[in-house]
């Protein structure tokens, strides 16, 4: 477990997703994340509308399972059940699948991604993605993100805040699994899911 809150530490989450980590690391069994059954079973209603859970087969897909409200404001359309393929550009699908792939490996990722709403100044929020323990049948693999961006004023109104997906934010990534060979940081710029 040393890893995985160095890891966290290394990302310097805020407000909400620190709030969402910690939730995540107390329900941590046997040396293992939880499965999204579990971490349902233990709700953060308030945090639950800026949390959108994914599923990802190894270098094949990745669909969003459910997206809560604040996502669906933040981009301006719901992204349940979507595959998020569709709506990377193409010469980022290969790199965005290996980044989510990742995750589920047993990495933790940060990201910095600017919204811009009908009235007001562009504002940058925190995104951060953690994998569950859930082995499907098939390979199948699933991982959840939240977002500390928050809905003021008129981004309420659905089409009313842009956080353009196609517009690369900033991002870092950490590992903490033992089955993966990297033990560092990786800094870069690309495509994330917020």
């Amino acid at each position: 477990m040393d890893d995985v809150y160095a890891a966290l530490n290394g990302l310097r989450l805020t407000g909400l997703n620190a709030d969402v980590a910690s939730r995540w690391l107390a329900l941590w069994r046997d040396g293992r994340p939880p499965t999204l059954a579990q971490f349902d079973a233990h709700p953060m209603p308030a945090n639950a509308p800026a949390i959108a859970v994914f599923e990802i087969k190894q270098d094949i897909s990745l669909h969003c399972i459910r997206a809560g409200e604040y996502c669906r404001l933040a981009i301006g359309f719901d992204l349940t059940g979507q595959s998020i393929l569709s709506i990377t550009n193409n010469v980022d699908r290969e790199a965005r699948l290996s980044w989510c792939w990742k995750i589920v490996e047993g990495a933790a990722t940060v990201s910095y991604r600017a919204f811009k709403p009908a009235q007001g100044k562009v504002v940058y929020a925190q995104g951060m993605s953690l994998p569950f323990s859930d082995d499907e049948e098939g390979g199948t693999r699933r991982f959840f993100m939240h977002t500390n961006w928050r809905p003021q004023g008129m981004d309420w109104v659905e089409g009313n805040s842009d956080g353009d997906l196609q517009i690369a934010p900033e991002r870092a990534m950490k590992f903490f699994a033992p089955r993966l060979a990297e033990n560092a940081a990786h800094e870069v710029a690309g495509a994330d899911l917020f």
